[in-house]
């Protein structure tokens, strides 16, 4: 059941464009150190080559434009 969450999960996120591959899902039992070590590796150099967010660097841009509106309201607004 979890796998099929999991790729629930994907489409969604490849259909609005954030990159399905930024969720992924490994089995590892504490005996598997390695196999968890090398997971943990994978996914990292996986999201290192998918780059920022995209919806990140969209608040960012939204966000500094509030910022503007902001001070042009409050430079506007009488005392």
């Amino acid at each position: 059941i979890a796998a099929k969450h999991v790729e629930f999960v994907k489409r969604i996120l490849d259909r609005r464009g954030l990159g399905g591959d930024r969720v992924n899902m490994y089995n590892c039992t504490g005996a598997e150190a390695v196999k968890f070590v090398k997971s943990v590796e994978d996914m990292a150099y996986k999201i290192e080559k998918l780059g920022l967010n995209p919806l990140k660097t969209d608040q960012a841009v939204i966000k500094a434009e509030i910022k503007k509106v902001d001070k042009k309201l409050i430079t506007k607004t009488p005392i």
